[in-house]
């Protein structure tokens, strides 16, 4: 087996913005007669369209939107900051926050895995919140910023709807449905598929086979299925909240002396996929009918940016292409700094590449100011169109290569929060009493140093619309004074 960590070598690039076969076009496969075939999902039917209200295309969007009143001086993503993160677990409605993602660690010797099969979500996040889809994102920034000022922010998006308008301004042909809604200073974009639990089609690979071997979720937070971030920075002078799902972390990034466990040194049949010591009354969990309630436990750590990395898995025979020249938009928003690119044979993994993509993204930024400034520019455009509506509602919408439909959103009884988060968005923290109705069961405090995957030490804590608060005040005199992204601003170093 061959593992190297190296710059990215000159492939020839490729014009396909997406996650491709393997990573994320995860397979399902029926066996028949000794022969693989591929299984296919009728996808559920489009929602209706509302009316139209303004049709932008690429070209009026270089000539005329971006030299106007929307004009943006530059692109470039700045101030980046680790805000909050969050794992779904395989029970339906618990929360870890912050929980970890998972941590390399490769097999010795490698073996032949058998193909993706089973059915994979499009968006774990409506699914598990199919009525207030970004309401789990918002609930785990207020978890671990009880004093975050929801109105210092411009925008608030994830990877799919923030990558879609990229897309668009790179010229990549590729659909996108979103709703917009703004809240007070704040406009948020929420995915919208054909139906919450809509699941992948036509797919093949080993993207879940892979990581299931070769990666390993921590102790304390055993039974997570996917590991969802956010970050905060400023780009076009707008302050951007970015959600996206992280495939896990490199140890070797991560200051052992802040890891009370490495998630590395477990064996890995001491970490099955279960919630093994943490069980939740059937009480505290609500029927799943309109706005959720979830049980929220306080376990894992918060790992630095910097270690998280993307994982891509590719066939020695497939063409042989630039697989990071096809992802840089991808890792520009989502601010990833490392790419794991395995290839196999059949199955078996024997060439895998750990690649430091920093530099090349930065490049990637300067090179495509451009475009990045016409992205901008139509985020301003779009912010400026839905805060003017009576409703401060939009629909955003675009088919393959066709042009970006800004429309009004059917019905108005879509809302991107519950009331009780709502108030909390919209209001001043320091005038904001405790909401009502939380219920808090403690146990060690969320810190990175104990908090460490493998730690043990967890809080859980259910809340419903509107509760929010409860937080534990031990670390009120922290000091940060010496802290940084490494230890999680721990307050004590």
């Amino acid at each position: 087996m061959r593992y190297e960590s190296r710059p990215d070598r000159a492939y020839r690039p490729s014009t396909s913005f997406s996650r491709g076969s393997g990573a994320s076009s995860r397979g399902i496969f029926n066996v028949s007669q000794n022969r693989w075939r591929r299984a296919t999902e009728e996808r559920p039917p489009s929602p209706p369209l509302g009316p139209l209200l303004e049709t932008v295309t690429r070209d009026e969007l270089i000539s005329e939107i971006s030299m106007g009143e929307y004009e943006v001086a530059d692109a470039y993503i700045t101030n980046v900051e680790y805000l909050a993160s969050y794992n779904w677990t395989t029970q339906e409605e618990v929360l870890i926050i912050p929980g970890c993602p998972p941590a390399w660690t490769p097999i010795q010797e490698a073996r032949k895995l058998a193909p993706d099969s089973g059915k994979y979500l499009r968006d774990r996040n409506a699914a598990q919140s199919p009525v207030h889809p970004l309401e789990p994102a918002v609930r785990a920034l207020f978890e671990e910023n009880e004093d975050f000022r929801g109105q210092d922010i411009d925008l608030f998006a994830c990877s799919s709807t923030f990558g879609g308008l990229l897309r668009f301004v790179l010229g990549v042909d590729k659909s996108v449905r979103f709703f917009v809604q703004t809240l007070g200073n704040t406009a948020f974009f929420i995915r919208r598929e054909n139906s919450p639990t809509e699941l992948i089609s036509n797919v093949k690979g080993y993207g879940h086979a892979f990581p299931e071997a070769y990666t390993t979720w921590s102790k304390d937070v055993r039974g997570s299925t996917s590991h969802q971030r956010l970050l905060r920075y400023r780009f076009a002078g707008l302050n951007v909240v970015l959600r996206f799902e992280a495939d896990g972390y490199l140890p070797s990034k991560v200051e052992q002396a802040h890891m009370t466990t490495s998630a590395a040194s477990e064996a890995p049949n001491e970490l099955e996929s279960s919630l093994n010591g943490f069980r939740i009354d059937s009480s505290d969990i609500e029927p799943s009918v309109g706005s959720r309630t979830w049980t929220i436990k306080h376990a894992g750590s918060r790992v630095p940016q910097s270690a998280i990395f993307d994982l891509k898995t590719r066939s020695v025979r497939s063409p042989f292409q630039n697989v990071f020249e096809e992802e840089r938009p991808r890792f520009w928003a989502a601010q990833i700094s490392n790419l794991i690119l395995a290839r196999h044979e059949q199955g078996v993994f024997n060439e895998i590449e750990i690649m430091e993509t920093g530099e090349e993204v930065r490049k990637w930024e300067r090179e495509n100011q451009d475009s990045l400034r016409q992205l901008g520019s139509l985020i301003r455009m779009i912010l400026a169109i839905s805060a003017s509506r009576t409703n401060e509602k939009l629909e955003v919408y675009r088919k393959d290569d066709g042009s970006l439909e800004l429309r009004e959103q059917l019905g108005d009884d879509h809302e991107v929060l519950s009331a009780g988060l709502k108030e909390k968005w919209l209001s001043d923290p320091q005038d904001t009493p405790p909401l009502p109705g939380t219920t808090l069961k403690q146990s060690g405090k969320s810190t990175f140093e104990n908090m460490a995957p493998g730690s043990g030490q967890e809080n859980t804590k259910t809340l419903g619309d509107g509760d929010l608060d409860g937080s534990s005040d031990e670390d009120s005199n922290a000091d940060f004074t010496n802290c940084s992204e490494v230890c999680g601003y721990c307050g004590r170093c």
